[in-house]
């Protein structure tokens, strides 16, 4: 990837000529435009599908993320690691490099509004042919797919320890930001905007993640007790666990117990009205 700076946008050099023939190599045409699918709003941010017609008639599918996000002040943001769409692109950036298959990034612009308020907005190209594994998984019966949820496990596992043993944390490691591709067997992880990258993961980042990814895989997840202990040994690169393991082990289930008791008290609240 080759990154160029135009009209307040930064823009993949192998996209520029097709967003100039669509008018949309400027962050003004981009935070403004409409004729997208929206897949999801919000007060602050929205999420819109667009389809772009290069001159041969060829089209191509992207994805638009627009979010209003206010800046922390200099003091706190001190303390505090960078989240939000600037370090979603630049993490995307990062683990394409470091050989993850993630989303492609197109653009990216940020404009500053009055006081500490500012206009972002992110264009990613379509991972295309792509199933969520909270999907995915539940679907999956009889034998034939008793081994297929075996295999994903071990992609899964294999996918994480190499995040990790990378220097990354996500922080929303939940089933649904996990997307399988049959037709190459790629999976990536989605939604990077707080993803972090140190020179050596803390451990406790690791058991944040790994909690989610439990909290998130057990019930409806279609994971079951024996593919959280397969995935556990492929992730840990054993194939007995050890008293240090146990341990780890033991701070993971006890945050993905924190993690569903939380879960169900904000249920409760929602029921509640």
């Amino acid at each position: 990837m080759a990154f160029i700076e135009l009209n307040n946008l930064i823009i993949d050099e192998e996209y520029l000529d097709l967003l100039k023939d669509s008018g949309l190599d400027s962050f003004e045409a981009l935070i403004e435009y409409a004729d997208g699918e929206v897949v999801k709003k919000k007060a602050t941010r929205s999420v819109m599908r667009l389809e772009v017609k290069a001159l041969d008639g060829t089209a191509e599918v992207f994805y638009l993320k627009r979010h209003r996000e206010k800046k922390p002040c200099k003091v706190s943001s001190l303390f505090k690691l960078p989240e939000g769409a600037r370090n979603e692109w630049d993490m995307t950036i990062s683990l394409a490099a470091d050989g993850f298959d993630v989303m492609v990034p197109v653009a990216f612009g940020e404009r500053h509004l009055k006081g500490r308020m500012s206009e972002t907005l992110t264009l990613t190209k379509e991972v295309s042919d792509t199933v969520r594994l909270s999907d995915y998984i539940p679907a999956l019966k009889g034998t034939a797919g008793a081994r297929e949820r075996l295999r994903i496990v071990g992609e899964m596992a294999r996918l994480v320890k190499r995040f990790h043993d990378s220097g990354y944390n996500h922080q929303d490691m939940y089933l649904v930001h996990f997307f399988f591709r049959s037709s190459d067997g790629k999976m990536f992880l989605m939604d990077l905007q707080r993803v972090h990258k140190r020179v050596e993961l803390p451990v406790r980042w690791r058991v944040k993640d790994l909690a989610q990814f439990v909290f998130s895989g057990r019930g409806a997840g279609g994971l079951s007790s024996t593919d959280l202990v397969r995935f556990g040994h492929i992730y840990l690169g054993k194939d007995k666990f050890e008293s240090e393991d146990k341990k780890l082990i033991a701070k993971v289930l006890a945050k993905a117990a924190r993690i569903e008791r939380h879960d169900a008290n904000l249920r409760e609240r929602a029921k509640r009205g």
